[in-house]
């Protein structure tokens, strides 16, 4: 082809163009509107997403959790942590002169004060 004949071509395309009604989209239905049909375009999108969703869920529960069990590490290594701690702790609150045990100390005190007022 040549120039001339692409420009013949592009006029014939512009006439039909100009023939055919400014909007090329057929009307919807009466009572259906673009955003009724927009509304429904979302609705089977999230359809679909949740579907989606679904299977990913599925995946992840059955295939992984079997394949990748760490739950006995983690109790291991919170056991480990939490002996630690203790070790740590105790020597400090259980010493005589520890805030931990004058306060235990005059608890006790208090208690055992009321106790035997009571009973008398």
């Amino acid at each position: 082809m040549t120039k001339k004949n692409d420009k013949d071509d592009l006029l014939g395309f512009e006439e039909l163009i100009q023939d055919q009604k400014k909007n090329f989209l057929p009307k919807p239905p009466k009572g259906q509107t673009r955003e009724n049909e927009s509304g429904l375009e979302q609705l089977t999108f999230l359809d679909e997403e949740s579907q989606r969703l679904e299977i990913l869920i599925d995946f992840f529960d059955n295939k992984l959790k079997h394949s990748f069990v760490q739950t006995e590490l983690l109790i291991k290594k919170q056991r480990e942590s939490n002996r630690q701690l203790k070790e740590a702790i105790l020597p400090i609150i259980t010493h005589k002169n520890s805030l931990f045990m004058q306060t235990i100390s005059e608890l006790w005190a208090i208690q055992f004060k009321t106790i035997s007022k009571s009973s008398e």
